[in-house]
């Protein structure tokens, strides 16, 4: 399997983290129940380019964001 580093010289010095968004079917119901952001953990983790072409967005930024979902809306806090 191949997979794709994420190293902080290839984005910049203000953006370190890699983030990517993902509908997995998490109670294998046959479609997608969850939403799930998937992360570099500051570059240091390498993401396979599957898992790459199946992120619905991906965005790049500082590490540290938070995530939720508060009636139905997608909230990223900083």
């Amino acid at each position: 399997m191949a997979l794709t580093k994420i190293h902080n010289s290839n984005i910049g010095e203000s953006f370190t983290e890699m983030y990517g968004l993902l509908m997995e079917d998490d109670h294998s119901y046959g479609w997608s129940t969850n939403l799930k952001v998937q992360h570099t953990d500051g570059g240091a983790d390498a993401i396979s380019k599957a898992e790459y072409d199946a992120m619905l967005d991906v965005f790049w930024a500082s590490a540290g964001y938070g995530f939720s979902i508060e009636n139905g809306h997608f909230i990223i806090t900083i």
